[in-house]
C-alpha cells in the first residue's frame, strides 16, 4: 500500500499497488480489496475503502486521493494515529489470474524413472538429475557424462564446493519450471552457470526492476569485464 497528502485537498490518500513486475507482457489479476485505516481508540470509527479491480502490466494500483482527512487521521482523540504512525489493513480477495506461467518445479529429490537418472552427492544430499538432459544443457557435465572420465560409468557422482540449496536453485533454472532469477539469487547462479558451462538466455530471466538493481552491482560490473559481458548484456536485451 502507498500513502500521500494531498497538500491541496488536505486528505488522506491510499493506493494499493500490484508489484507483479512481470518478464511477461499481458497479464491481468482480478480481485477485490479492502484497505481499512484502524482506529485503535474507536474501531467503529474505523475507515474503509472496498473496491474491485483489475491489474495489468499498464496499470498495477488504484486507490483513492481523497481516503480521508487529514485533521481526521491526525487527531489523536480519532485513534488513527500512535507513536506517529498510522495503521492501515488490506484484505485482498484475488479472484482471477490470466496470462502468467505457473511455477512447476523439477523435484531433484526423487528418482524418474523414466529417466536416464544419475544422482548427484552434495554435502550429503542426493540431487537426482537426468544425464542426457544436464548434457545437452552443459558441456561440462556432458564431458563428466559420457567422456573417458572415472564418473562415467558412476551412477553416483560427488560435487565438491558447492552449496547444496544454491545447486538446487541452479537446476531450477536450467530445467523448464519458469523460475525466473532475482536479484538476491544472480551472483551465485552466474557462478555456477560459468562453472558448469550453461549459457542458457533463461539464466537471466529477470524481471524489469530486478534488471535495473542487477546492472547497478559490483558482480554484474565484475562480470562484465569477462567472457560474460556479451551473454549478459544480450540476454538483458531479450528480457526487456
Amino acid at each position: 500500500a502507498r500513502v500521500e497528502m494531498a497538500n491541496n485537498l488536505n486528505h488522506f490518500g491510499v493506493y494499493l499497488r500490484c508489484n507483479q513486475d512481470s518478464v511477461y507482457d499481458h497479464w491481468r489479476v482480478e480481485h477485490t480489496s479492502t484497505i481499512t485505516a484502524v482506529s485503535r481508540n474507536k474501531p467503529e470509527s474505523s475507515k474503509s475503502l472496498e473496491f474491485s479491480d483489475s491489474y495489468e502490466k499498464e496499470n498495477v494500483s488504484w486507490g483513492r486521493r481523497e481516503f480521508a482527512l487529514f485533521s481526521d487521521i491526525m487527531n489523536t482523540e480519532e485513534g488513527f494515529i500512535q507513536d506517529d504512525k498510522v495503521l492501515l489493513e488490506a484484505r485482498i480477495s484475488v479472484e482471477a489470474v490470466d496470462g502468467m506461467k505457473k511455477l512447476v518445479l523439477h523435484d531433484f529429490s526423487q528418482v524418474h524413472e523414466d529417466s536416464d537418472s544419475v544422482t548427484l552427492r552434495i554435502g550429503g544430499e542426493n540431487v537426482y538429475v537426468s544425464k542426457g538432459y544436464l548434457a545437452i544443457q552443459s558441456p561440462y557435465f556432458s564431458a563428466l557424462f559420457f567422456k573417458d572420465f572415472k564418473e562415467k560409468n558412476q551412477s553416483e557422482i560427488e560435487l565438491e564446493d558447492v552449496s547444496f540449496q544454491e545447486f538446487i536453485e541452479f537446476l531450477h533454472t536450467a530445467y523448464p519450471s519458469n523460475k525466473p532469477i532475482t536479484v538476491d539469487s544472480h551472483k551465485y547462479i552466474l557462478e555456477l552457470a560459468d562453472r558448469y558451462q550453461v549459457q542458457r538466455n533463461k539464466f537471466l530471466h529477470l524481471t524489469s526492476t530486478d534488471r535495473a538493481l542487477f546492472q547497478m552491482t559490483r558482480e554484474f560490473k565484475k562480470l562484465s569485464d569477462s567472457m560474460h559481458r556479451a551473454i549478459l548484456k544480450r540476454v538483458l536485451a531479450l528480457t526487456k
